[in-house]
């Protein structure tokens, strides 16, 4: 994980060289992005790979979709029962409100699915899905002219869990590590 932070930073710092920011005369923004993310599901936490698209204007509403997919999964050991290996995939779309230009902050807020994956040694693949609303914040600052690096925290839709007769509803939330490229 800590690699892909570096990754990230490194392409926005050798990106960002002495291209213009594009957008059009009334300072709307389009842009690409990657990610490194971390999903947390009831204390089960997956490193995730992802991409957004986006619009917005430099200060003001836009929307976003991104997809986000485990690169590494966590491994649960319980004693007596067969091991399990957990995998997120997400994606959502949302309406975002952009609050200043070169250092900002961006509210999120719209529609998310969380597709849980649990792949149980010797009983095959259990999958758990929901969707429903989403919300959170961004901060991010420009990088040069042709984009941005922000992080993000989302707050997912709770997760109905059924395993056996046994029935639980958890938490889920990602936090990314993104850099946008205006376009």
């Amino acid at each position: 994980m800590k690699q892909l932070v570096i990754v990230l930073l490194l392409l926005g710092y050798f990106s960002s060289g002495a291209q213009a920011k594009e957008g059009d005369e009334d300072g709307n923004l389009t842009y690409f992005g990657v990610s490194a993310s971390q999903v947390e599901t009831d204390d089960i936490e997956n490193n995730n790979f992802g991409i957004v698209l986006g619009g917005s204007s430099e200060a003001g509403p836009g929307a976003e979709l991104f997809y986000s997919d485990t690169f590494d999964g966590e491994r649960v050991k319980t004693t007596g029962f067969p091991d399990v290996d957990y995998s997120t995939q997400v994606w959502g779309l949302l309406g975002t409100y952009r609050f200043g230009t070169e250092v900002y902050a961006r509210l999120k807020f719209g529609y998310a699915s969380v597709d849980v994956r649990a792949d149980v040694a010797g009983s095959g693949t259990e999958t758990f899905d929901e969707g429903g609303w989403s919300y959170g914040i961004g901060v991010g600052i420009e990088v040069g002219k042709s984009g941005a690096v922000e992080l993000n925290y989302l707050v997912l839709p709770e997760i109905d869990l059924t395993i056996g007769d046994q029935f639980e509803t958890v938490d889920s939330d990602l936090v990314s590590l993104s850099y946008n490229w205006y376009f």
